[in-house]
């Protein structure tokens, strides 16, 4: 088993200590990814969907996205998600049109998920570089405030021009300790 398997591996204990089970959807060939992970705050269940050409740390990185939902579930709602947050994610989930309200309301819930992406990191040891996850959290970041702000999520041409610009600062001279304090992680 690889260095990336024991981390996805660590990673689902650490879900099931939270009391939330992780489930793998793995995808043929012709099938599109649509989204890449999804959490039940119903079930406690987190879906990983994972695509033929998707690399483990993107895999790691979806999981972490949903399981820093779960702890924001646990910590910051007391297990009780707000009835406005859940009209909010059913409308969202529906494709149903979003008031400004409610895309404030998802904007505010996914900010408070990534506060726990380096908590989930150094807890479950992982090795990857960090500027990956950082890299996913910016990208994050960016697409849910084009959702408030327009209405709906970046298009896929949008997430890839997008990425490439993230890349570039990422790649280049990114201090991540530099990183870190400024975003206060």
């Amino acid at each position: 088993m690889g260095v990336r398997d024991e981390e996805l591996k660590r990673l689902v204990l650490y879900a099931r200590s939270l009391s939330s089970n992780v489930i793998f959807n793995y995808l043929k060939s012709n099938e599109t990814l649509v989204e890449g992970a999804a959490w039940d705050s119903s079930t406690q269940e987190i879906t990983i969907n994972i695509s033929l050409n998707q690399s483990k740390i993107t895999t790691i990185i979806y999981l972490i996205h949903e399981l820093g939902h779960h702890l924001s579930y646990i910590y910051d709602y007391n297990k009780i998600n707000p009835k406005n947050l859940d009209t909010a994610l059913v409308r969202f989930e529906q494709g149903l049109p979003l008031y400004k309200r409610h895309r404030k309301l998802i904007l505010e819930d996914e900010l408070r998920a990534m506060k726990y992406w380096k908590i989930i990191y150094t807890d479950t040891g992982l090795k990857f570089p960090k500027y990956r996850m950082y890299l996913e959290r910016e990208l994050d970041n960016w697409a849910y405030n084009y959702l408030y702000q327009v209405g709906r999520l970046p298009l896929k041409k949008e997430f890839y021009v997008k990425r490439k610009e993230l890349q570039k600062i990422f790649n280049k001279s990114l201090d991540i300790s530099q990183y870190e304090k400024i975003h206060s992680l």
